[in-house]
C-alpha cells in the first residue's frame, strides 16, 4: 500500500482553492443538480475551461448522445428506404436526405453547445 501511495502522489496534485460565497453557492447549485460533490464540479469546470469546451452536465451529455443515436437510426432507415425503393428515389435524392439529417444533427449540437454555457446557472 505504501508503494501505491508514493506512486499515486507522483501522478496527482492536491489543490486548495478559496472562492467567494457567491461562487461557492453557484457551484453548490450545480453539484446538487448533478448529484456530485462541489469539488468534482469545480474540477470538471476547470478541465472544460482548459479544453475550451463548455461544461456539459451528465444528463445533457446523455440526452445529446441519445439524440445522435436517434438521428443515426433515422439516417439508416432513410438510406435503406432509398436503397430498396424506386419511389423514394424519385421524390428525394438519397444524398439530399442524408445531408439534411447531418445538418439537423449539426444544428442540434451547435444549439446545445451555445446554450450550455448558461445552463449551469439555472
Amino acid at each position: 500500500m505504501k508503494g501505491y501511495r508514493t506512486e499515486y502522489k507522483t501522478r496527482v496534485r492536491r489543490v486548495s482553492l478559496t472562492m467567494s460565497n457567491e461562487a461557492y453557492d453557484s457551484f453548490q447549485r450545480i453539484a446538487n443538480r448533478d448529484g456530485k460533490p462541489v469539488t468534482t464540479i469545480v474540477h470538471d469546470h476547470a478541465l472544460a475551461a482548459l479544453s475550451q469546451e463548455p461544461y456539459v452536465a451528465e444528463m445533457v451529455a446523455t440526452e445529446l448522445a441519445s439524440l445522435r443515436y436517434q438521428i443515426s437510426n433515422i439516417s439508416n432507415n432513410i438510406n435503406q428506404l432509398a436503397h430498396y425503393s424506386h419511389v423514394v428515389r424519385q421524390f428525394a435524392e438519397e444524398g439530399a436526405l442524408l445531408a439534411e439529417l447531418r445538418r439537423l444533427q449539426d444544428v442540434i449540437e451547435a444549439h446545445a453547445k451555445r446554450n450550455l454555457r448558461g445552463f449551469h446557472d439555472h
